[in-house]
């Protein structure tokens, strides 16, 4: 090889290396990435018990959302967001019959000192104490909200 040959050689490398360098910084950052995209969940307000986490590209949404399809709405909302690899969705959502029922619930279990009550999937669990005289009046009135199950833990005194 010519001296002029290997010196056009050696700026055809010396380019290629500098161009594969600037293309593989050029991508966006997981901080950059974390902060476009809770920007973007926080946008909109039916988001706002959901969290965003970004490593290596890929986007981690967890938290929970009140209605049907929010869980992929947010999924579709963070899409738009350029440089995302992809995104793992673990939003958990709360079904509307499961805030109905447990707004309900405590306006029935209020009445009665010493009770509380958690509803998750149409399940009512009673903790707590109550007097005897009282137990069936509360129980009639949780069973007309029919709930899927009733799970008395109550100590009766």
């Amino acid at each position: 090889m010519k001296h002029t040959e290997i010196k056009y050689h050696k700026h055809l490398l010396s380019a290629a290396a500098v161009l594969i360098f600037m293309s593989s910084c050029g991508g966006t950052s997981d901080e950059d990435l974390q902060k476009k995209v809770t920007q973007k969940l926080q946008q909109n307000p039916q988001f706002k018990e959901i969290g965003a986490t970004v490593k290596d590209g890929v986007v981690t949404l967890s938290g929970n959302c009140e209605n049907g399809d929010c869980d992929s709405l947010a999924a579709q909302q963070v899409k738009t967001v350029g440089g995302i690899k992809s995104i793992d969705n673990q939003i958990h959502k709360q079904e509307k019959t499961d805030l109905t029922l447990r707004t309900s619930v405590q306006s029935v279990v209020s009445k009665y000192d010493g009770v509380q009550a958690d509803v998750a999937a149409g399940v009512v669990v009673l903790r707590g104490s109550i007097d005897k005289k009282d137990v069936n009046s509360l129980m009639t009135e949780l069973q007309v909200l029919k709930p899927k199950k009733l799970d008395n833990q109550l100590a009766v005194k």
